[in-house]
């Protein structure tokens, strides 16, 4: 690797950082850190597979990846990436079979449980984690059959991150800390329900974001509050 890695691990949203170099400035420091994004992708995970009491495959082949980290003993700092799927097609079906009153409600209780259980696995790995935000998909037209559900899951995902930034804005989880580059994503569009889409030029699959977003999280790493002794 051309420097040292910072470790990604998550859904397969971390390929859009995979072998990128990140340049973070340190907070009122000239110092420059050269960190090359390494991917460790969890296919499939959900942010509500991370739980301690799942019993399922995904959260099983989280672990471990997790556990074939070099981390040498030190601790280390990982970019956590997930949610992407929850939003996509793992909330609003309970909704239909009532146990939840709201989106809103369902949204913010799979939030919490997802950052209770990456508190958890930060103290178990001895990890500083830095959790992405969950992009918004990209423009379909509406004569694609996809943009009525693609305007649907914008609204979960904007309810995603909000409660993501409400959460971790006062550093009440433990070696948790959000990097909060999602509204630098955003383009206007008043066809949307939530008045934006993806930017055009983050946008890969209208799903993904391409590798354009390494200065947006480069920067985010630096504003997060996280220790940069553990980069």
């Amino acid at each position: 690797l051309p420097h040292p890695p910072i470790y990604v691990v998550g859904d397969s949203h971390v390929l859009s950082l995979a072998w990128q170099t990140l340049s973070i400035n340190e907070n009122k420091s000239d110092k420059q850190t050269l960190r090359t994004a390494t991917p460790f992708p969890a296919t499939g995970v959900k942010a509500y597979h991370l739980r301690s009491t799942t019993k399922f495959f995904t959260h099983y082949n989280f672990h471990a990846l997790l556990r074939r980290l070099p981390t040498h003993g030190q601790r280390r700092t990982i970019i956590l990436s997930a949610g992407e799927i929850d939003c996509r097609e793992g909330i609003g079906g309970t909704l239909l079979k009532g146990y939840y009153r709201s989106c809103n409600e369902a949204v913010e209780d799979t939030v919490l449980k997802y950052l209770g259980a990456a508190s958890e696995i930060a103290l178990e790995y001895n990890l500083q984690i830095l959790i992405m935000p969950v992009a918004p998909h990209a423009y379909r037209s509406v004569k694609n059959g996809k943009s009525v559900g693609r305007a649907k899951r914008r609204e979960t995902m904007y309810l995603w991150n909000k409660v993501l930034r409400s959460e971790l804005q006062d550093s009440k989880w433990a070696n948790v800390f959000l990097l909060d580059y999602e509204e630098g994503l955003q383009y206007p569009d008043q066809t949307s329900p939530t008045g934006f889409v993806l930017n055009p030029s983050f946008n890969a699959d209208y799903t993904h974001t391409n590798n354009a977003i390494v200065p947006l999280v480069a920067e985010a790493i630096q504003n997060s509050g996280c220790d940069f002794d553990f980069l």
